[in-house]
Parts: C-alpha cells; sequence; structure tokens
C-alpha cells in the first residue's frame, strides 16, 4: 500500500502543477512549463498524454 500511496502523492503534486499553469496560462498565454514543473514532470506529462517528448519545456498557447 505504500507504493500506492507515494504514487497517488506524486500524481497529486504534478497534476495541482499542471493546472496551476493552465489557470496561469490564461492571462500568460506564453508562459514557460519550465516555470512551474521540473524537467521529468512536463516530460511525464507528455509521456501519459501520448505525444512525443519535447527538448525544451513547452509553452501556453500562442496567439
Amino acid at each position: 500500500m505504500a507504493r500506492l500511496e507515494r504514487a497517488l502523492a506524486l500524481f497529486l503534486v504534478v497534476s495541482w502543477r499542471i493546472a496551476r499553469w493552465m489557470r496561469l496560462g490564461r492571462t500568460v498565454p506564453d508562459l514557460d512549463a519550465g516555470l512551474l514543473l521540473e524537467t521529468e514532470e512536463w516530460q511525464a506529462a507528455s509521456i501519459l498524454a501520448k505525444k512525443p517528448v519535447p527538448k525544451d519545456p513547452p509553452r501556453g498557447s500562442t496567439r
């Protein structure tokens, strides 16, 4: 059970940071994900979304 609890804690932290990036991106559309997420976190998010992992941190929407 301890492994599951650690995994859930990690997922909660990462998902909270992604949600914060999304909310901040509404006011600062070109916000760099590297400001809020560690390299491993945004890379893991790309892998979970089944997208290629970019070399540089992703940025918010470019309008």
